[in-house]
């Protein structure tokens, strides 16, 4: 007797999903290649790659379906006023963001009084760390193929993880393509070795809730009001405390216990994790000096606030809102 088309469908999708288990499961073809010897012997990280997806495709479900459909709803009159497909996925990835903080930051702070990992600062294994960093690495997978998709130039990819603040520089990057992936590559790593400074330095995003106000009350026409002020003052505080105070003394205590161990590394450990620490916590320098100087313009007694009747001559620059928009 003929199978029927039922039958057929769902013989298919167990083919599907027998392949995507071959290759992407706990045992599959990548969890092997990962693990094995002259690769990266990530032998913990296959455990954690359904974790992975599963964030990649709940970030990507924000993006795409809950964003754009709760603010039809709750603002509707924002939405539309959003400039264009690209003024509305900034919208979107601010939406992302926000959410991936507010589900980070408690993860990550489960980590900082773990025994297993106060015993062994480099090579300490905790399981709520693995956690923190998969749903970060799903993250960051979205965000860097946004950055591919929905950016042409890979040198200004605006995000607006800086927030909206108003006369910054146009080349001032919060979200490029080369962060994204510097960010990627260095929590995907780190299912080997220094899993508590990975876990620790997710404490950053704590900054990026009050980034992200700042700029949702821009698009909500709440420029310069007492809110947006007092979110200014939170947002300056949050940053120098967990970026620059708190992430400056685990940078230096994670360079000063990496070169304790320099012969054990290889070249690609230093440039990823010795380079990359560098770099990050020397942009959150810059970018601080740059907030204040936008904050301080913003609020100055001459200047004139940005209104909702100026917004289609503006562009959202990286890391302030407000620069005129050229003419193509």
């Amino acid at each position: 007797m003929a199978a029927s088309p039922h039958d057929l469908d769902a013989a298919y999708f167990d083919r599907v999903l027998a392949t995507l288990n071959a290759y992407l499961g706990p045992n599959g073809a990548l969890a092997r290649s990962l693990a094995s010897k002259g690769s990266l012997r990530l032998t913990r990280l296959p455990r954690f790659l359904p974790l992975i997806i599963a964030s990649l495709l709940f970030f990507t479900s924000i993006h795409v379906l809950v964003s754009p459909i709760c603010t039809k709803i709750l603002a509707p009159r924002t939405y539309r006023s959003l400039r264009g497909r690209r003024g509305r996925n900034a919208w979107n990835i601010h939406v992302v963001s926000m959410v991936h903080a507010l589900i980070v930051v408690p993860l990550a702070s489960r980590c900082l009084h773990s025994p297993s990992l106060a015993a062994n600062r480099i090579h300490g294994w905790d399981y709520d760390a693995a956690i923190a960093h998969s749903v970060a690495v799903g993250y960051f997978l979205w965000d860097t193929a946004d950055a591919i998709v929905n950016f042409v130039d890979l040198g200004f990819v605006a995000h607006g993880s800086l927030g909206s603040l108003q006369g910054a520089p146009y080349l001032i990057l919060t979200r490029s393509l080369h962060f994204s992936m510097a960010c990627l590559l260095v929590y995907g790593l780190s299912y080997r070795p220094f899993v508590l400074y990975m876990a620790s330095l997710l404490l950053w995003e704590i900054s990026t809730i009050f980034l992200n106000i700042h700029w949702f009350l821009d698009k909500l026409g709440k420029t310069g009001s007492t809110a947006q002020k007092i979110n200014g003052a939170l947002l300056l505080a949050s940053f120098f405390g967990v970026r620059i105070l708190y992430g400056g003394m685990m940078s230096a205590q994670f360079l000063t216990e990496l070169y304790t161990i320099r012969r054990d590394l290889s070249t690609t450990v230093w440039v990823v994790y010795g380079g990359g620490n560098i770099l990050l916590q020397g942009l959150n320098w810059f970018w601080f000096f740059k907030m204040i100087q936008a904050l301080q313009k913003r609020f100055s007694a001459g200047d004139r606030l940005i209104t909702a009747a100026d917004a289609p001559a503006m562009v959202i620059l990286p890391d302030g809102t407000s620069a005129k928009r050229k003419r193509v």
